[in-house]
């Protein structure tokens, strides 16, 4: 039966104990190569260091018991536990180093295939990648063009419908300023309107004649009332001086 962790801790030391639990499980697996194969010098020195050892013993024990095996006395027996702890330690760490030796071949392999590879068969699939590059290109360039074109119809703006009482405004405006514009152009004066006077042309006033103009005075003053108030006032003047005469 191999020997545990539980039961090397009574007869290892303990930096024995350490290099026997790194050849144990995850802790073996953690190990690289060049570890390994450290572990594996180290673990065979002590294997055969314990080998020798348990054959002096027993060559000793022989001697002095006259035992045949030389196995008698506690000394002998924790020996043999420890070279044959060892010789299992290092039989595990071998295994580990074969493992390693191999997965790693097998990569160099794959790597060296990989290089040998033809040009026959690289050419073909960099030609179809380059076709591939092209086809992308001119898949984009369509994309774009049609991205563009969809963007210039939703930037152009609706038309909307002119409202019926817009346009009849408008008509009604043009007939107007049609109808201004004849009128400006159409002459101020007949060609048969006689003359206008001097005073006219010119813009002044013409000179009225003194009875005209002492008629329309008097008629003023009539439509006023001044004449009726001047006569009284000059009646009741006299009537006031004739009374100043009799009391004289």
């Amino acid at each position: 039966m191999p020997f545990n962790r539980n039961h090397v801790r009574s007869f290892l030391a303990k930096t024995e104990i350490g290099l026997f639990e790194s050849s144990l499980g995850a802790d073996l697996k953690a190990l690289s190569a060049a570890e390994v194969q450290r572990r594996i010098d180290r673990t065979r020195k002590l294997r055969d260091k314990y080998r020798d050892l348990l054959r002096r013993q027993k060559l000793a024990t022989r001697a002095r018991t006259g035992s045949k095996r030389g196995l008698s006395g506690v000394a002998n027996e924790r020996t043999a536990k420890k070279a044959k702890a060892f010789e299992e330690t290092l039989a595990r760490f071998e295994a580990q180093a074969k493992h390693l030796a191999a997965a790693a071949e097998k990569a160099a392999k794959k790597a060296a295939a990989k290089a040998k590879k033809s040009p026959a068969e690289a050419k073909p699939a960099a030609g179809k990648k380059k076709a591939a590059k092209t086809g992308t290109k001119a898949g984009t360039k369509a994309s774009t063009k049609a991205a563009a074109k969809t963007a210039a119809k939703k930037r152009a703006p609706k038309k909307q419908p002119v409202p019926a009482a817009v346009v009849l405004r408008g008509a009604l405006e043009k007939k107007r300023d049609a109808k201004v514009l004849a009128l400006a152009k159409r002459p101020t004066r007949s060609a048969k309107a006689p003359a206008r006077s001097p005073a006219a042309a010119t813009g002044g006033v013409s000179a009225t004649p003194p009875d005209v103009r002492a008629a329309a005075v008097a008629s003023r003053i009539n439509q006023s009332g001044m004449a009726r108030i001047q006569g009284h006032t000059g009646t009741q003047v006299r009537n006031a001086q004739a009374k100043r005469d009799q009391l004289d």
